[in-house]
């Protein structure tokens, strides 16, 4: 690890105009992108100003995400309505029961869509509604006028089973304009072809164990144009659809860019650059000399120390022998039992003034890299 500032920005920098100054195609583009990514994985330094970038997405994205959670529990009820209503009446419409199944399979997981979990979800009732409409066999018009405007001759004016779909759609569409000039877009299209470059095995394997069939096409559809670019090959359309070189090297300016400027205040200002300490002996969390002592409860303490010692984190399922023990057959729903420990861990953290500590959800969890485990 390189310890002055100025040595990283300048290594940075000559990698960046390597990659900006490549006049030989796309390979070699991408390869120089991959090296300068590199970087950025292996200096602890670069975990500051790429957490400012993450949280100016999550800031950006907030209102959006938190309608599309209103919207798909909107959707959800309706579909749970429908799908009784469509039982009862021993409804065999092809459309209507196949729309009804892709729906439950989107909620399930098991299917994937390119419109999204939200718009996905919205085209399936609305198909499911229009079919019930449409049907001749028998009069369903009444039924579907609880979900929109509806007349009685079957024309279809506007649907309004998700209020919040509506404020999710304006909002998406905002973004959709905007966010080709922020610095989290672009960085979460790096961050995608470096993963997918380096880990697309283990990746697949992950979305393959959860049983997400459409995400690992998805995902290998991806791949293979990284394939593509290395082996020279042309893409058949003209340009490529994921990983554009144009494309690209705009993200990657926009990034080094934010990155170069954030590190020279950071040098100018002379903020340290070092992470904050933390160790866990037996019971008893130790942050920055805040001590945090955690009851003897031995699957949080023991997810707790498997994180101290895997600084990148892991998915539950990669951990799960290593914290219940040989018979884990005990635990009926792996991802919201983990996500509680994980809560439940932070809220005791939370009792010192640190909140950031642990970076989590429903799949896998991580000790935030601005902390980093002392050998005290």
């Amino acid at each position: 690890m390189t310890n002055n500032i100025g040595a990283i920005i300048e290594r940075l920098q000559d990698i960046y105009e390597r990659a900006i100054n490549s006049k030989n195609g796309p390979r070699d583009f991408f390869l120089i992108l991959f090296e300068y990514l590199t970087i950025y994985d292996e200096e602890p330094l670069f975990e500051t100003p790429i957490e400012s970038i993450v949280t100016k997405g999550k800031e950006d994205t907030k209102n959006l995400n938190q309608f599309a959670d209103k919207a798909i529990k909107e959707m959800k009820k309706v579909y749970e309505e429908v799908s009784s209503y469509v039982k009862r009446g021993k409804i065999t419409n092809l459309a209507v029961v196949n729309n009804l199944n892709q729906f439950k399979s989107l909620e399930d997981g098991i299917l994937a869509t390119s419109q999204g979990p939200v718009l996905g979800r919205y085209g399936y009732l609305a198909y499911v509604l229009m079919s019930l409409v449409e049907d001749k066999t028998k009069n369903y018009i009444p039924f579907t006028k609880k979900y929109g405007s509806v007349s009685n001759e079957g024309k279809i004016e506007k649907w309004n089973f998700s209020p919040s779909y509506d404020e999710w759609e304006q909002e998406n569409n905002r973004l959709e304009r905007i966010q080709l000039t922020k610095v989290w877009y672009s960085w979460d299209k790096l961050a995608l072809f470096f993963k997918l470059y380096r880990d697309f095995e283990k990746w697949q394997k992950e979305i393959l164990a959860n049983n997400k069939v459409w995400d690992a096409l998805n995902l290998g559809g991806m791949f293979g144009e990284i394939k593509d670019i290395l082996a020279n090959k042309k893409s058949e359309r003209g340009v490529y659809f994921e990983f554009e070189e144009g494309d690209y090297r705009n993200h990657l300016q926009r990034v080094h860019s934010y990155i170069k400027q954030y590190l020279a205040d950071m040098q100018e200002t002379g903020l340290p650059v070092n992470r904050i300490p933390y160790n866990l002996v037996d019971n008893l969390l130790i942050i920055n000399g805040k001590e945090v002592k955690l009851q003897k409860d031995r699957r949080k303490l023991r997810l707790l120390g498997l994180l101290s010692e895997t600084p990148k984190g892991f998915y539950y399922s990669e951990v799960v022998e290593q914290v219940e023990g040989a018979d884990s057959s005990g635990i009926k729903d792996l991802k919201n039992t983990y996500y509680e420990v994980c809560r439940g861990l932070t809220n005791s953290i939370a009792r010192v003034g640190i909140t950031d500590f642990l970076q989590y959800d429903f799949n896998q969890a991580k000790i935030n890299p601005k902390y980093k485990k002392s050998s005290k």
